[in-house]
């Protein structure tokens, strides 16, 4: 209900010039005025609230996706290179364990546009340089195109790959990479997981698949087939990936992450991490 409409009716049950009807209006007025700056003054506090940048680790929201063997869940708990690596950088700050969420990439991108989140390990871009702050390198990542070698692909440029169907990540680097490269958008199958693309895969519903070279190994390790049945066609290439956090997130706050990960990675127990999760030495 508006004034308008109020005195509308107001007017209807009683005569324009009526004392009573003047006196009913005023109140009328006052509450919606009242109402109106009540409502801007929370909008304004939640506002504020908001985009409060956070000051301490304790504050932020922590993000990554189902990546084996970088990020994944076993038992109820988030493990993987990436996430114990975290816990390493928490440990060298003096920081209580924190919870960390699995979700698919494109949603973690979506809460770390909210402000003061997390989202690991994402390969640095200049495109994402503008938009997030960033703490790395953890490693250096290979992205790649793999086919089965069966099917004898051959690729002289990438825009040959339009003649196949391609599984790709959504909103991944690899997807952004290979665009600027040439693949023709309408030949990519987009999808959330390394799982589903591989599946596919496996199931004759693409034809190839792109993503970090180490997970797509293991993914298909895990669903029963023999790695090196299938061999690298492309190599977009290489970019080194780090923790991806908010610009709302107080550059203070940053510098402390990035000088907790430069000591880590200096330790032996880095090193050991690195070769129990993946397979090879940090400098390979």
């Amino acid at each position: 209900m508006t004034i308008n409409s109020t005195e509308s009716y107001l007017d209807d049950v009683k005569p324009a010039h009526s004392p009573h009807a003047q006196r009913s209006r005023v109140p009328e007025a006052l509450f919606f005025i009242a109402l109106l700056l009540v409502s801007a003054v929370l909008l304004a506090a939640t506002d504020a609230h908001a985009q409060a940048p956070p000051t301490s680790p304790e504050e932020l929201r922590y993000y990554t996706e189902k990546y084996p063997p970088y990020s994944y869940e076993e038992n109820g708990r988030a493990t993987g290179l990436n996430v114990e690596l975290l816990r390493l950088l928490w440990a060298d700050m003096g920081v209580p364990q924190q919870p960390i969420a699995i979700l698919p990439w494109a949603r973690g991108l979506l809460m770390l546009d909210r402000g003061g989140a997390v989202l690991f390990s994402a390969a640095w871009s200049e495109e994402r340089a503008r938009k997030y702050k960033f703490v790395l390198p953890i490693l250096a990542y290979d992205y790649v195109l793999m086919a089965p070698k069966s099917a004898h692909i051959r690729l002289d440029s990438l825009p040959d790959a339009g003649r196949w169907r391609v599984g790709a990540l959504l909103r991944d680097i690899t997807e952004d990479l290979a665009l600027k490269q040439g693949i023709p958008p309408e030949c990519l199958s987009r999808n959330y997981s390394v799982e589903t693309n591989v599946a596919m895969l496996l199931r004759g519903r693409v034809d190839i698949v792109i993503g970090e070279k180490i997970a797509l190994r293991r993914a298909l390790k895990r669903s029963g087939v023999a790695p090196e049945d299938y061999e690298t066609i492309w190599t977009l290439g290489r970019r080194e990936a780090g923790f991806m956090f908010s610009k709302n997130v107080s550059d203070d706050l940053v510098v402390r992450f990035q000088t907790a990960l430069n000591r880590v990675r200096k330790t032996q127990t880095f090193r050991d991490l690195v070769h129990h999760f993946q397979g090879t030495d940090v400098d390979e």
